[in-house]
Parts: C-alpha cells; sequence; structure tokens
C-alpha cells in the first residue's frame, strides 16, 4: 500500500490551520470567560459559542441548546469557579473539526476538585468562526 505524502492534496483550511494554536487560544478564551466574565462568550453579533445543536454533558447529565447550556454556566459562574489547567491535548477529526482533552483542577464552593474537560469544537468555512458542538465535564 503506497501512502500519499503530497500536502497540496486535502481540505485548504486543514492545511493552513495551527490546531494547536486554535486550541490552545481557545482553551484560554474559554476558561478566562467561564471564570470572570460569561459575557465574553457572545461574539459581536450576540452569537453564543455553544449553538442550539449543541451538547454539554455535566457529571452525566446532559444538556441541550445554547440557552440551556448558558444557564449550567451561570450557574458554575455563580459557585466562584476558577481554573487551573494541567494539560491540553488536541487531535482533529475531518474537515474543520478539532476534539481537545482538558485536566486540571477546578474551584467550585470553596472546594478544589480534580477535573477532565473534553471540547468537540466545529467551524464553519469561514476562517475563526468555531463554536463548541459537543462538551462534557466530569470533576475526579
Amino acid at each position: 500500500m503506497e501512502i500519499n505524502q503530497d500536502p497540496t492534496i486535502g481540505n485548504n483550511i486543514n492545511q493552513k490551520a495551527n490546531y494547536n494554536n486554535i486550541a490552545y487560544n481557545f482553551i484560554q478564551f474559554y476558561y478566562d470567560s467561564l471564570d470572570k466574565n460569561l459575557n465574553n462568550m457572545f461574539d459581536i453579533n450576540k452569537n453564543f459559542i455553544y449553538k442550539e445543536t449543541s451538547e454539554f454533558c455535566l457529571q452525566g447529565v446532559l444538556t441541550k441548546g445554547g440557552e440551556k447550556i448558558y444557564s449550567k454556566l451561570l450557574e458554575l459562574n455563580q459557585r466562584g469557579c476558577q481554573h487551573k489547567i494541567n494539560s491540553v491535548d488536541v487531535v482533529t477529526s475531518g474537515s474543520r473539526r478539532l476534539n481537545i482533552l482538558v485536566s486540571g483542577q477546578i474551584q467550585l464552593d470553596g472546594f478544589t476538585y480534580s477535573f477532565t474537560e473534553y471540547f468537540h469544537l466545529a467551524s464553519s468555512k469561514k476562517e475563526n468562526n468555531w463554536w463548541i458542538q459537543a462538551d462534557i465535564l466530569r470533576t475526579l
């Protein structure tokens, strides 16, 4: 079996994007916004980083849709959440998709827990238009 090594074949967006940069910038933005100001998760057109088709699973409880997810994130924010990130792992999953696994510590209600969080990010054909398709958060 011959493997084609030609870098000009495939999705042009995938070839031009530095996924590690996208992921690390996203993680910094996401946790900074969650810990300090949830309104930063809306763009200038008031579009939320989660869409109506997005899913958020918190401790095994699934929430669907941007408005309901916002309520869950607001709860975390109001509990004084603060994050410390230990590791970030990134892999692509096809055209304009990223899988990100984060581990670290989260402080809630004055207590510190270890956590893992998985994000499935999606992008439209417009560059830098990323949103969260799926998010799974579990404290350990």
